[in-house]
């Protein structure tokens, strides 16, 4: 699913962004996704993978994109069980 037209969403603050992330994603802290997630896509049918580090907050994410019409979000989970490359 990776391998697409999709937006990788990490939600977590930015320090923890900048202290090792999943390659080309986009970083939009939770508290900041209602006002922020037209900027990073205003496409509702894109595919949106949210991420965090143990995956309550992304799940959080992923309910709050649905309720402002973002079909196709999932939540990928956590980083700290994240089995492959991080880029740091």
């Amino acid at each position: 699913m990776m391998n697409g037209d999709v937006i990788i969403l990490d939600v977590r603050e930015d320090y923890e962004f900048a202290s090792g992330h999943i390659e080309n994603a986009v970083t939009l802290p939770l508290g900041m996704l209602q006002n922020g997630i037209a900027k990073v896509t205003s496409e509702k049918e894109k595919t949106l993978l949210v991420y965090c580090l143990s995956g309550a907050r992304s799940a959080s994410a992923v309910r709050q994109l649905h309720s402002i019409g973002y079909k196709n979000a999932y939540n990928m989970g956590g980083i700290s069980t994240w089995e492959y490359g991080i880029v740091r």
